[in-house]
């Protein structure tokens, strides 16, 4: 490439766009928010609901400065390339200047090609000089910006061990503070009258599946995820469930939407380790996925009260008929699973229409 034709090519690459700094401030702020949720609960009426409330802001900042993680990760490529780009076109220039610096002026004299050039890049430097230094100066701004992205990403991978730290603190805290309000009661979830009651009560898929009794409006997640398989919809392995699979990030804290008495927390046949939430008469709400729950049977919980956390890594609800991809898990093991479930009246209705789990966040 011709020395002209470099600095015309230096010009034509244009500085790339951080394109990463809304993500960034909404990291920031969502980590702040969950930093000033954890301090409230000092104070807070009720500080297994605050605390909760903690732990959810928390896993909000997660998901957040994953996103930033990311977008930032793609600037710094962006930048680099951008680098590389100027870098290969500068070439050719700084290989001419070399070359004239290296030679007397009497053998450029004699040396009719080489006056040529020459001539060539004394032109070029007598015309274009401004040019030449705005492009060295335009290398020293972009590796400027490339050391700034590094330096965010220091501290971005500072914040995110700041908020495991915290989140754990926060579960702690939680577990703590839920160990504390248990009641002293029989473990009656394990009263082999109570489970066959409630095997009773879980028995059979009717036909008609109802999708009645549904609240006027979504009720909050009691975990927050995608929907893995839909309900009464055919999963992989070919079994059909009336109720939603939902994909959780590991440890996620699981929540009950309303208040009421639980029924049962612990194992039941099919469902593995489980709570099961009963909100009012002939109403159960089943939560399969919780392995170690903060609440036992016969307690009485209110809306948005912890529940328990899903499993602390890749993991099932406990039973393969819950899991949309046994077969393949041993070659991708994906990440926990909370199993719910709703029955009115025995029959199973459409949790989705309980929950504001949308049909687009499917994966």
């Amino acid at each position: 490439m011709r020395p002209a034709a470099t600095l015309l090519a230096l010009c034509l690459i244009a500085a790339p766009a951080a394109g990463f700094e809304a993500e960034l401030d909404a990291a920031k702020a969502d980590l702040a928010a969950a930093g000033q949720a954890l301090a409230a609960t000092e104070a807070a009426a009720d500080r297994v609901v605050a605390l909760g409330i903690a732990v959810r802001a928390y896993e909000a900042a997660g998901a957040a400065l994953l996103t930033a993680e990311r977008a930032l990760a793609a600037a710094t490529r962006r930048q680099v390339r951008t680098l590389r780009a100027k870098d290969a076109a500068l070439a050719p220039l700084l290989a001419a200047l070399q070359r004239i610096g290296a030679q007397s002026p009497a053998l450029l004299a004699l040396s009719p090609g080489e006056a040529r050039d020459t001539a060539l890049a004394g032109l070029i430097l007598g015309t274009l000089t401004k040019d030449a230094a705005s492009a060295v100066a335009g290398l020293r701004a972009d590796l400027a910006q490339l050391a700034a992205l590094e330096a965010e990403t220091d501290a971005l991978a500072a914040s995110i061990a700041a908020r495991e730290a915290e989140l754990a603190t926060a579960r702690e805290r939680l577990i703590e503070a839920a160990e504390a309000r248990t009641p002293d009661l029989p473990d009656l979830g394990q009263d082999a009258a109570n489970l066959a009651a409630l095997a009773l009560a879980l028995s059979g898929v009717p036909d008609a599946l109802a999708t009645t009794g549904a609240p006027n409006a979504p009720l909050p997640r009691p975990v927050d995820g995608k929907i893995r398989t839909g309900f009464n919809e055919t999963a992989p392995d070919g079994t059909r469930r009336p109720g939603l699979t939902v994909a959780a990030a590991p440890e996620a804290l699981v929540t009950t939407p309303l208040s009421g008495r639980v029924r049962l927390a612990g194992t039941l046949d099919s469902y593995g380790p489980v709570v099961i939430v009963e909100p009012e008469e002939d109403v159960l709400l089943i939560l399969a996925g919780i392995p170690e729950p903060l609440v036992r049977a016969g307690q009485d919980v209110i809306a948005d009260q912890a529940l328990g956390f899903t499993a602390a890594g890749a993991s099932t609800t406990g039973h393969e008929e819950f899991d949309t991809d046994a077969a393949n898990r041993a070659f991708d093991p994906g990440p926990p699973t909370l199993y719910m479930e709703i029955r009115v009246n025995g029959t199973p209705v459409d949790p989705g229409l309980w929950f504001a789990y949308m049909d687009k966040e499917k994966g």
